[in-house]
């Protein structure tokens, strides 16, 4: 789950998370499966420690920082962010980066950023 405020740059904001996340080799969808992976994998129910933690980039400094690597992943990334259309996938691209540039330098802005945690406890022996 993702959180950004102001809502105005959410789109653009949300809409480049995701994208990054679903053009990597990564398994977006993977943190709802975790339990049950590790129950999969022979752990039972009481060695497995199931949690959410936050990422909250608000202060000046962090919105400066996080919006500098993201606008420029943006920018200087080789995948296209529309597929099949260059023109759509230039102004898109545009409006991600600027999208960026502008929540980085909103003092009340903040993105939040929430993700499951899974501790699986071994059996000492």
């Amino acid at each position: 789950m993702t959180v950004v405020y102001p809502q105005s740059y959410e789109d653009s904001i949300r809409y480049h998370i995701l994208h990054t996340v679903y053009t990597q080799s990564t398994q977006p969808q993977a943190g709802r499966k975790l339990k049950e992976l590790a129950l999969s994998a022979g752990f039972s129910s009481d060695q497995i420690s199931v949690t959410m933690g936050n990422w909250c980039w608000s202060s000046s400094e962090d919105r400066h920082t996080f919006g500098e690597i993201f606008s420029s992943r943006a920018q200087n990334s080789t995948n296209p962010v529309i597929l099949g259309d260059s023109d759509t996938d230039a102004a898109k691209r545009k409006q991600i980066v600027e999208g960026w540039h502008s929540w980085s330098e909103y003092d009340a802005g903040f993105l939040v950023l929430f993700h499951g945690e899974i501790v699986c406890k071994k059996e000492s022996k």
